[in-house]
């Protein structure tokens, strides 16, 4: 069977802006490229023979599934983060640009301990712990989730990118810091569930619908996680050691409020891209 294919993406595109996707066209060619197994350039420019029927049925499933509003990356099963590529499923959030702040903190930090144990609390796909082992020579990274599908995502991404970080990293199943002893943590890193369960069903049915409760969920004011990772962290922490957490907006300045609360100096709010408050970092106090 032949088919035009500027005609056949249009037609497509138009039914991914029916269903509310944002950018119809562009995600069209993703998932003609996805479907067709080249680089997205390559539909661009014509790929040069008319599509197969297998192809056509491939595409037109991955449609059928964005115009449910799945995320293009659980659909197709990896996103980019910090310069790699990870794994990513159903079972994990999927990892964002903002979220990267936390990496380049620690990658600031750890240069001035000459050995560094960075955890990475819910660690999901693993981006955040396995970002900064392939970043700092000095860190042994541990990443921490409660969920047993999100520790097997997270530990294919470190089979997957084994040789960048040289068995520095270990992921283990755990709720919150459990599993990990005391004083034994330079630099502690989190992108918790911190949305009010309320709010959870007007967020993007991409975000609502399809990403996990477990890593979105942050109780009835959106601080339930917050607020333990912060009493846990005294424990772990060595004195003098960072906690650098990614919040909500709106949230940054109550957190900074309880960081120092709870003996947290130096407490500083890192932002975005977009300015907005997005990290919350403090150095717990050293009393020697």
């Amino acid at each position: 069977m032949v088919y035009s294919e500027q005609e056949f993406l249009q037609s497509n595109a138009r039914r991914l802006s029916a269903a509310g996707v944002e950018s119809p066209y562009f995600e069209v060619q993703l998932l003609m490229a996805l479907a067709v197994k080249v680089d997205r350039i390559k539909i661009i420019a014509g790929i040069g023979r008319p599509f197969t029927d297998q192809e056509i049925g491939t595409f037109l499933s991955h449609i059928d599934r964005r115009c449910k509003r799945e995320p293009l990356a659980y659909i197709r099963g990896s996103q980019e983060f910090y310069g790699l590529d990870f794994k990513v499923s159903s079972a994990t959030l999927i990892p964002r640009p903002e979220t990267e702040i936390l990496v380049e903190f620690a990658i600031k930090k750890a240069a001035k301990f000459p050995d560094c144990t960075v955890i990475d609390v819910g660690t999901g796909t693993g981006c955040i712990a396995i970002s900064v082992a392939v970043n700092v020579p000095n860190a042994n990274v541990i990443g921490i989730d409660k969920s047993l599908e999100a520790v097997s995502v997270a530990r294919e991404n470190v089979k997957k990118l084994s040789p960048k970080i040289d068995g520095k990293v270990m992921v283990v199943q755990s709720d919150m810091l459990s599993a990990i002893l005391s004083n034994s943590v330079d630099i502690l890193l989190s992108n918790p569930p911190y949305i009010p369960t309320k709010e959870i069903r007007d967020l993007e049915p991409e975000i609502s619908r399809y990403e996990p409760k477990l890593a979105l969920d942050g109780g009835k004011d959106g601080f339930d996680f917050h607020k333990q990772l912060i009493k846990e962290s005294k424990r772990v922490l060595k004195p003098g050691g960072w906690l650098a957490v990614e919040v909500a907006l709106g949230q940054a300045e109550s957190l900074q409020k309880l960081y120092e609360k709870a003996d947290f100096v130096n407490t500083k709010r890192l932002k975005d891209l977009s300015g907005i408050d997005r990290v919350v970092v403090g150095q717990l106090k050293d009393d020697q």
